[in-house]
């Protein structure tokens, strides 16, 4: 038995394009995109969740993260004192 499938779609020239460029910017290929998306509406029984860029906000504190310029404290509770308070 074959361990895998052939999927193939027609589809305008101009959409193909920018879909590669979304999922590019994403860090994906049509390949890997398409498998993603069938497990998705087999796990929730309808079409895919949005999955979309990161805004201005998130992408600033994903920089944030990667720096480890982040506020740490031993505690959630801990956490949101210091945040509550500007500590």
């Amino acid at each position: 038995m074959a361990k895998t499938a052939t999927v193939r779609a027609h589809m305008a020239p101009a959409l193909k394009a920018s879909v590669e460029n979304v999922l590019g910017a994403l860090g994906l290929s049509p390949s890997t995109a398409i498998p993603l998306s069938y497990e998705q509406i087999v796990r929730h029984h309808a079409l895919p969740l949005s999955i979309g860029l990161p805004n201005a906000t998130t992408r600033a504190a994903m920089r944030m993260a990667e720096t480890g310029t982040v506020t740490r404290a031993p505690s959630s509770e801990e956490l949101f004192s210091s945040l509550d308070t500007g500590a």
